[in-house]
């Protein structure tokens, strides 16, 4: 007779029951029709000029008296999503009338933030 690992067992079964929960939940998920899961973010950075910056301001007053709270992101996703919906021709003159801009940070910009000094 071999002596029997209470901790393995114990940990086996724990595992057994937790991937038993999660095939019973996928399957009510599945049969209930839940909607699939929330498409995760992407942190993105990027430049904009002060004027198209002052432009996000000025549309998120806009919105505010149309009585819709936007966030800078959510514009930019519908700005986004108005271009998608562009044939060729109009998406090309709506690029077209940008100035070019030079992104990120002159090399002898101040800091944003100054350093402390012990």
């Amino acid at each position: 007779m071999t002596p029997q690992d209470p901790l393995g067992n114990l940990g086996s079964s724990l595992a057994a029951e937790s991937a038993a929960v999660e095939q019973r939940f996928d399957t009510a998920d599945r049969l209930a029709g839940a909607p699939p899961p929330a498409e995760t973010a992407v942190r993105a950075t990027f430049s904009f000029p002060r004027s198209d910056h002052a432009l996000l301001a000025d549309l998120q007053a806009r919105c505010l008296a149309a009585q819709v709270q936007v966030s800078k992101s959510e514009l930019v996703r519908a700005g986004l999503h108005a271009l998608a919906a562009l044939p060729p021709e109009a998406l090309r003159e709506a690029v077209g009338t940008l100035k070019k801009y030079q992104p990120g940070r002159s090399r002898w910009a101040a800091p944003a933030t100054p350093s402390p000094r012990s």
